[in-house]
């Protein structure tokens, strides 16, 4: 695994420079943007763990970065920098995926503390997703036990999955029907829908 990757946003060339300094130092790989747009430019050539952004931008605001960074790089851990901290903009800031809030001017100490905290959040959210991936049972979630019945109702769900038939569950109320329409979505081709 190669250094982590964090994009510095803000339209003061010095921030940029100085918090690349800091983040080089501390054995990470830099880019910074002078604006959200050339950081979504950035953002769809190549791919970062951290991004670091103002909030009070020309052209696009760091609020409407997070909204953006929250569809479409959800992975990225958001950490804004600003010098117009208000109680507002720190909440609407976190309902839009910020990790953590760092008000200028800030001290160099402070700055490695967030970036830590939030590389450490960044990898329980990738073991997470990692553990989740690993899984063999993909119906392990919602159809429990290990009954030779169970492990029957899982083969079917697993065989029903792959098929494009219209599926009908019947059975009593409370024996699981939903749990097993879930268990068919998820192993389905269309998950996501």
């Amino acid at each position: 695994m190669g250094k982590p990757r964090a994009l510095v946003v803000d339209d003061e060339l010095s921030i940029c420079k100085g918090s690349e300094k800091i983040l080089a130092r501390e054995g990470y790989e830099v880019k910074y943007a002078l604006s959200g747009r050339e950081a979504l430019s950035l953002l769809a050539q190549e791919p970062f763990d951290l991004l670091f952004t103002d909030l009070k931008m020309a052209e696009m605001s760091g609020m409407e970065l997070l909204e953006t960074l929250r569809i479409r790089y959800p992975d990225i851990v958001p950490v804004v920098i600003t010098g117009y901290a208000t109680v507002p903009s720190v909440v609407e800031s976190m309902k839009l995926g910020a990790y953590d809030f760092l008000p200028k001017p800030f001290e160099v100490e402070e700055l490695a503390f967030r970036l830590e905290r939030a590389l450490r959040h960044r990898n329980l959210l990738e073991e997470v997703k990692r553990l989740r991936e690993s899984q063999t049972d993909p119906a392990g979630d919602e159809l429990v036990g290990d009954s030779a019945a169970m492990r029957k109702l899982r083969q079917l769900v697993a065989r029903v999955a792959r098929s494009d038939a219209p599926v009908l569950i019947t059975g009593e109320t409370g024996s699981g029907k939903e749990l097993v329409a879930r268990a068919i979505h998820r192993q389905g081709a269309r998950p996501g829908r």
